[in-house]
C-alpha cells in the first residue's frame, strides 16, 4: 500500500497486488489500514502498542496481521504539505529484492527500490541497510506472531490433584512439579 496524491488531488492510496494490479482507492492509506485490521479483528491502536512494547521502540512497528502477512512501514514518498501522510505498508512475505538507487534525478530523493511479487515496484526514501532492519523487524513480527497463534503446545492431561492427597516427601515434590508444568502451559496457551 503506497501514498499518493489522488486525480483531483487530495490523499489517495494505490494498493499493489499479488497478482501484479495496480488499484488505486480514493481513501487514505490509515483509514485502509485501519479497516483491514479491523477485517482481520485487530485494533491498529492496539497493535501498535503491543508490538512497540515488544520492540521497545516508539515508532513504526512492524503490523503482523496473519501467519503469511506482516507489514512494515516504510518511507514512500515527499509530502507537498505537512499532514500529508509520507509511509507506505510493504508486506515482508512478498518481497523479492531490493535495490539502491544509484545518482539522485533533480527533485527526486528516493535512495532504493522494492520489487514484489507480481512483477511491481515501489520507491522507498530510505537506504537499503535501513528498509533490512526494518524487514527483519519484520520477521521477528512474524515469528512471534506465528508463535503466539500456531503452536499446539506439549501439555499432557494430568490427572487433578486433590489438597487431601498431597502427603510430604519426594512424593510432594512431584506433585508440586506436575502442578507447575500444568499451570506453566497454561500462562503459555493464554492469547494476547
Amino acid at each position: 500500500m503506497e501514498p499518493c496524491y489522488g486525480p483531483v488531488g487530495g490523499n489517495a492510496t494505490r494498493i499493489h497486488t499479488r497478482q501484479g494490479e495496480v488499484l488505486e482507492d480514493s481513501r487514505r492509506l490509515k483509514t485502509l489500514i485501519t479497516r483491514l485490521l479491523k477485517t482481520y479483528g485487530y485494533d491498529l491502536v492496539e497493535l501498535r502498542k503491543y508490538y512497540k512494547g515488544y520492540f521497545g521502540c516508539g515508532q513504526s512497528v512492524p503490523l503482523p496481521i496473519s501467519r503469511n502477512f506482516v507489514l512494515v512501514q516504510l518511507k514512500m514518498r515527499h509530502p507537498l504539505v505537512e499532514n500529508d501522510g509520507a509511509c507506505g505498508y510493504v508486506s515482508v512475505t512478498d518481497i523479492v529484492r531490493i535495490d539502491e538507487i544509484e545518482g539522485q534525478n533533480s527533485g527526486e530523493q528516493f535512495k532504493c527500490r522494492i520489487y514484489l511479487t507480481g512483477g511491481l515496484s515501489v520507491p522507498c526514501c530510505f537506504t537499503r541497510q535501513f528498509v533490512d532492519k526494518r524487514l527483519n523487524h519484520g520477521r521477528l513480527a512474524l515469528e512471534h506472531y506465528r508463535y503466539l497463534h500456531d503452536r499446539t503446545g506439549n501439555f499432557t492431561s494430568q490427572p487433578l490433584i486433590a489438597a487431601e492427597g498431597v502427603g510430604s516427601g519426594p512424593d510432594l515434590y512431584e506433585k508440586i512439579n506436575t502442578i507447575s508444568n500444568f499451570l506453566y502451559q497454561l500462562l503459555a496457551d493464554v492469547r494476547i
